[in-house]
């Protein structure tokens, strides 16, 4: 059984504002973003996504750069413990509730792309089938291995994609979280929700999960990363735990492409789950987690 915790204070919202920490988040920021875009300047200038194994080593230490930031921070600008951080075990028996978020999630974003036209389902499962099609049995049924993609892409894929999701969640649900508690945690999350979409910016400029919509894709991000910051702060309040955010980050970045291979593919703007066929049911979903998170607060407030 989880030992007893007490409840974490929740900061009053009267003079929220003056009440943050000015000098750390924007010591945060401009360290999180300097290292960061600097990666990814780097990787620019190497090729982009031409070179996808330098985009993607690139791209995975970028991720890094909040978390080394927030480290960084709360060690010799505001001094922050690991609690206020986050960086505990927390209500270990929570950790699966972020599954009820995503799975509607992926669900509706491919129901909604196929009823509407933009999409239709992949039958042939190609190109996988084509790919395995000189592999011995079973590894050349496209069946079975779609089956345990879709089964590791929910566990192992999950874990491993959270080691380097820890990296971000440190620095947003984590160090960014704590200095932004004053607005209350369902403003904090909106706040952090447009700064995390905007730290996308390199990376979908060159290209990555908008190919062809640079522009237009960065804000289809930043209604993405708004939209999953109410949830995976949510989560984070749920659990006391910033590693459960990071799980939950990594069990999004796992799943995203199941509809890329189950589906016929799609104008990266309209597409399940990124394109607005996903950021629709996920504006839902958020609005649920922001009243959990609105709820949770009064009753913390004994209002």
């Amino acid at each position: 059984m989880q030992p007893s915790q007490p409840p974490e204070r929740q900061p009053a919202q009267t003079g929220a504002t003056s009440a943050i920490e000015w000098r750390g988040v924007g010591a945060f920021l401009g360290l999180a973003f300097g290292l960061t875009w600097g990666i990814w300047g780097a990787v620019y200038l190497l090729g982009g996504l031409d070179n996808l194994l330098v985009f993607t080593v690139g791209s995975l230490l970028a991720m890094w750069g909040p978390g080394v930031s927030a480290i960084f921070c709360s060690r010799y600008i505001t001094p922050m413990s690991a609690r206020e951080l986050g960086v505990q075990r927390g209500n270990l028996d929570r950790y699966g509730s972020i599954y009820i978020f995503v799975v509607p999630f992926l669900i509706a974003a491919m129901v909604l792309s196929v009823a509407l036209g933009f999409q239709e389902i992949n039958a042939a499962l190609e190109p996988l089938s084509s790919e395995i099609v000189d592999e011995p049995y079973p590894f050349n049924d496209p069946i079975l291995v779609t089956f345990v993609t879709i089964i590791g892409s929910f566990s192992l894929a999950a874990l491993f994609n959270s080691l380097f999701a820890l990296g971000e969640e440190l620095g947003w649900r984590g160090y960014l979280l704590a200095k932004f508690a004053p607005l209350g945690m369902g403003r904090a999350s909106l706040v952090i929700g447009l700064i995390w979409g905007i730290w996308h910016a390199p990376a979908i400029y060159m290209g990555y999960n908008y190919p062809g919509h640079p522009y237009l894709g960065m804000l289809l991000m930043v209604w993405f990363t708004v939209g999953w910051s109410v949830i995976l702060t949510w989560l984070r309040q749920e659990t006391r735990s910033v590693l459960a955010a990071a799980f939950g980050h990594g069990l999004i970045n796992a799943t995203a492409g199941l509809p890329l291979l189950l589906l016929l593919d799609a104008d990266s703007l309209i597409r399940a789950p990124l394109g607005v066929t996903g950021l629709v049911p996920l504006t839902l979903l958020a609005l649920v987690a922001f009243a959990l998170l609105w709820r949770r607060e009064r009753v913390q407030r004994g209002l």
